[in-house]
């Protein structure tokens, strides 16, 4: 996210619509809103965070409980073997690199229930002794619960930009200029620090960085 415009000239914030800038669109002096403390994702929190707020603290992990069965089926049998009979029951998937997206965090449940019913007769096959007897059962009840963490995902989204577009309009107020960084806490959001960061130099060479190392800051050696 990224919002000069706002904090620098003052222009009108739109609650539904802030500002987004891909990180190769990045220039100098952008400023950019990052997560500086606590772990994972912060949306994820948040959501998790209305999830226990409504007595169901639990949600994510039983919605999701598949995916280590996945996860372990793929470093088991490999991810060609586990594509192959997914394709067989007539499952489409144009990479088995996909699979491992499914296992991972990066996506909540595959793109259709159809996909998702495949994929759990797959793991039934592979994970029998884990797995439930009763397949249309056990996919339309994960199913079910993967939906309703996506409506908290987009509730903590809808918080998350309000919160800012408050805390944003105080900064505006006070006339504040950010040249480096300051960490700010989103009012009614508990979860983590944010900190506005504004951009100093652009690397004109790129560089993949791991997932791992994402949501941390690290030392930079300046030369």
């Amino acid at each position: 996210m990224e919002i000069s415009d706002l904090l620098d000239r003052n222009f009108e914030v739109d609650v539904n619509h802030l500002p987004r800038k891909a990180v190769d669109s990045l220039e100098e002096h952008d400023l950019i809103l990052l997560r500086l403390s606590g772990s994972g994702d912060y949306l994820d929190e948040v959501a998790d965070t209305l999830m226990a707020s409504e007595g169901r603290p639990n949600l994510r992990h039983e919605a999701t409980e598949w995916k280590s069965l996945l996860c372990n089926a793929l470093k088991r049998h490999g991810e060609g073997v586990i594509a192959s009979a997914f394709r067989a029951l007539g499952g489409r998937l144009r990479s088995a690199s996909y699979l491992w997206v499914w296992a991972g965090d990066t996506v909540i449940a595959p793109q259709s229930y159809d996909t998702f019913r495949y994929l759990t007769a797959v793991l039934a096959e592979f994970a029998s002794r884990q797995f439930s007897t009763d397949l249309d059962a056990y996919a339309k009840t994960k199913w079910d619960q993967m939906e309703l963490v996506k409506g908290y995902q987009h509730r903590a989204g809808g918080e998350i930009r309000t919160a800012l577009l408050e805390r944003v309009r105080k900064l505006i107020a006070e006339r504040q200029r950010i040249e480096t960084v300051l960490s700010i806490a989103l009012p009614g959001v508990e979860s983590g620090q944010m900190g506005l960061l504004r951009v100093s130099a652009i690397d004109g060479q790129s560089v993949r960085v791991p997932y791992s190392t994402l949501f941390h800051k690290h030392s930079v050696e300046m030369k």
